[in-house]
């Protein structure tokens, strides 16, 4: 004998046709919201590391910013090294100072070193001088002064006017460097 079996009825059908459509959506959502999960917690992945790039980003312009400022200051001491010379030379400097005093008709009138102090990279010789021309004359000096192949500085000037209406005095205190290590070895 055979198992009986039921008829089927609309009633069976529609009962299996949702039941296979229910298997179905929660098949879909179990594949389907894994999928959009992932795709959720990518899409933080994303905006966390843009964040990170943003941030190299900027600490790479910084450090470009940086480097370019390092090339900078380089050539800046190595400008400074070729204008610093290994030893005191005051005679050097006294003839530097008077030719471009006579170039800018100036009369150097009193030229005085006030002694030597050791810094911490050089040795400053701060010198007092004292010169004779007009204004123009003055300006051409001076300028003649700061531009010149060694390190000189400049730490006051007066000016005053002498007899003649177109003439000044000028008194200024200089400063002269050399590097350090020159006058250590001389001091040994």
């Amino acid at each position: 004998m055979e198992p009986s079996k039921k008829p089927r009825t609309p009633k069976t059908d529609v009962i299996g046709l949702a039941f296979t459509v229910l298997l179905a959506c929660a098949s879909f959502y179990w594949a389907v919201g894994g999928g959009l999960a992932r795709i959720s917690a990518l899409g933080e992945e994303q905006k966390d590391l843009t964040g990170q790039l943003s941030y190299v980003t900027e600490l790479t312009n910084v450090l470009q910013e940086g480097e370019e400022a390092l090339q900078s200051v380089e050539a800046w001491m190595e400008e400074l090294r070729e204008r610093l010379p290994p030893q005191m030379d005051f005679s050097g400097f006294y003839e530097l100072l008077t030719e471009r005093a006579a170039q800018s008709n100036v009369l150097v009138s009193e030229v005085e070193p006030q002694g030597m102090t050791i810094e911490e990279e050089c040795v400053e010789m701060p010198v007092s001088v004292s010169a004779i021309g007009s204004f123009e004359d003055f300006h051409r000096f001076l300028f003649a002064l700061v531009n010149a192949p060694r390190l000189i500085k400049m730490s006051s000037l007066s000016v005053s006017p002498e007899k003649s209406p177109r003439l000044c005095r000028i008194d200024m205190v200089v400063s002269i460097y050399s590097t350090r290590q020159e006058e250590e070895r001389r001091g040994s």
